[in-house]
């Protein structure tokens, strides 16, 4: 819905600046943050999803065993990682709620908006150990004997 909008508003401001001369500067003073907050939105769901970019060539080279050990081991780095994405965003967010950062234009303050993307990357953390979780399950299950 966000990035409807966002779309919405840019379209208006290109026709206005176009045939007006007079841009709409919210869209500008606020477009990046509400594209960061779209698109830390899709995280939780692709992370659970599995839409993530994977690599298969291990299972290919030394089977499926290897294969589900290495996609857990990939799980927990992902896990990681994302853990200190979170953490930095959160860190970032606070120094901007110290300052008392604003937009160029409209003078809003910029904390909430890394705030929100901070959360949700933090639920995306959530998400990721749920998946961690699945991985070593399979990683790990017995296997029947052939």
């Amino acid at each position: 819905m966000l990035l409807v909008a966002f779309a919405v508003g840019t379209l208006g401001d290109g026709l206005l600046r176009r045939f007006a001369g007079r841009p709409i500067e919210a869209v500008r003073d606020v477009g990046g943050l509400v594209v960061a907050i779209a698109v830390v939105c899709c995280m939780p769901l692709a992370l659970l999803q599995r839409a993530n970019i994977t690599i298969k060539f291990v299972q290919a080279f030394f089977g499926a065993r290897a294969g589900s050990y290495f996609d857990a081991v990939a799980s927990v780095a992902i896990e990681i990682v994302l853990g200190l994405i979170a953490r930095q965003f959160f860190i970032y967010a606070s120094a901007l709620a110290r300052t008392g950062d604003t937009t160029t234009m409209l003078s809003i303050r910029t904390a909430p908006f890394w705030f929100v993307v901070s959360a949700v990357l933090w639920i995306a953390v959530a998400t990721q150990a749920v998946v961690v979780v699945q991985q070593m399950r399979t990683a790990f299950a017995p296997r029947a004997p052939t």
